[in-house]
C-alpha cells in the first residue's frame, strides 16, 4: 500500500462510512508497523550503543549518536525529526528550535515540519511575529508545490490560517486564541 494513498482512503471512509478492502489493508499495514517498532528500536539501540529504555535522556543520546554517525539524508532527517520532537515533549523548546533550524539549513526538503514548528515557536514562544510570518510563508510556498489532493488542501488551509492570524497580530488586530491558554495544543 503506497503511503500517499492512505489519506484519501481514510477520507473516503469518513465520507461514506463504508469500510473497503483498501481500508483493511491500511489497518493491516499500521498493525505491522506497531508490531515491528520494538524490534526496530532494539536494533537501532544496539547499532548506536544506546540503552533500550528511554527516559528522555537516553533517547537524546541515541538520536545525537545517529546524527553524528549517519551521512544518509533520510537518516539525518529522521534523527532530526525525532530528536527535535523529543526536545519539544521534554519542554526544551529552545533546543528543539535550534534543531529545526539545523534541519532546514542542512537537509532541507519537502517536509514542512521544521518550518511549521519554527513558525509556532516564534509566534507563541518568542513573540517574534516577523520570524513566525517568514517561516509560515516559507512552509506555504513549499506546500503550494506539493501534488494535489486532500492532504495538500488540508495543509494549505492550515498554513493560510496560521499566516492570516500572524498577519492580523502584526497589524494589531485582536485574534482569537486557537487553544487553551492562547496557544495551540501540543506546542
Amino acid at each position: 500500500m503506497p503511503g500517499y494513498l492512505i489519506p484519501d482512503i481514510y477520507r473516503q471512509y469518513y465520507l461514506t462510512g463504508q469500510a473497503s478492502e483498501m481500508l483493511a489493508r491500511v489497518f493491516y499495514h499500521n498493525l505491522q508497523d506497531i508490531v515491528s517498532m520494538p524490534l526496530l528500536a532494539a536494533r537501532m539501540a544496539r547499532q548506536f550503543d544506546c540503552p533500550t529504555y528511554d527516559d528522555g535522556f537516553a533517547g537524546v543520546r541515541c538520536y545525537r549518536a545517529a546524527l553524528e554517525r549517519s551521512s544518509a539524508r533520510d537518516h539525518q532527517v529522521l534523527a532530526l525529526r525525532e530528536l527535535s520532537l523529543l526536545f519539544k515533549r521534554l519542554g526544551w523548546r529552545d533546543e528543539a528550535a535550534e534543531l529545526w533550524e539545523e534541519w532546514v539549513t542542512t537537509v532541507s526538503g519537502e517536509d514542512l515540519t521544521p518550518y511549521v514548528e519554527l513558525a509556532k515557536y516564534h509566534e507563541w514562544r518568542t513573540g517574534d511575529l516577523a520570524s513566525a510570518r517568514g517561516w509560515a510563508a516559507w512552509a506555504l510556498r513549499i506546500a503550494e508545490g506539493m501534488p494535489g489532493g486532500f492532504t495538500r488542501d488540508e495543509v494549505l488551509r492550515e498554513l493560510r490560517h496560521r499566516l492570516g492570524r500572524i498577519e492580523r497580530k502584526l497589524s494589531g488586530v485582536p485574534t482569537e486564541p486557537d487553544g487553551a491558554g492562547g496557544e495551540p495544543e501540543g506546542l
